[in-house]
């Protein structure tokens, strides 16, 4: 997880680099380490003032950079109002997906715990707001590093 695409820097630009070629560099670094080290590269970006006051954002609301977008694989936007805040519930979007195509359900609603950042699926029987954290999860584990536990030790339990 990279949080956030806008603040990292490149090591192929320097300061005469526009910000727009900085983040399709970025962009591209990113995924080459993805599919070098076969893994998902999860980041985030902002959306220009266009796509902030949308209600139902485009690819062409991302902020800086449209090359950014070519580079992605899949793009979800997460968009939310007054409604939906007091509903306790967000909509994701998919702008683009390469891994499956174009679906007829591009837009799903979810429910969000804004007190503990989870996002659950809203016809899940099983979630529960006030559910006890398993103590072998990795956020559980993380949380140890808060308790002043020896940094190693705590990424050895991992």
């Amino acid at each position: 997880i990279v949080d956030y695409l806008g603040i990292c820097s490149s090591d192929r630009s320097n300061s005469a680099t526009s910000d727009h070629r900085k983040l399709q560099l970025i962009g591209e670094e990113l995924r080459e380490l993805a599919t070098t080290a076969n893994v998902r590269v999860l980041t985030a970006h902002q959306l220009n003032r266009g796509g902030y006051t949308s209600d139902d954002p485009e690819m062409t609301d991302i902020a800086s950079s449209f090359d950014l977008n070519a580079i992605m694989d899949l793009i979800i936007a997460i968009n939310s109002n007054e409604q939906l805040e007091q509903s306790k519930q967000y909509i994701l979007k998919q702008l683009k997906n390469r891994f499956g195509g174009k679906t007829s359900e591009r837009r799903i609603t979810v429910g969000v715990d804004t007190e503990k950042m989870r996002i659950y699926d809203l016809e899940d029987p099983n979630y529960e707001d006030d559910e006890e954290e398993d103590p072998n999860s990795t956020l559980s584990k993380f949380r140890k590093l808060k308790a002043n536990i020896p940094f190693e030790q705590a990424l050895g339990d991992l």
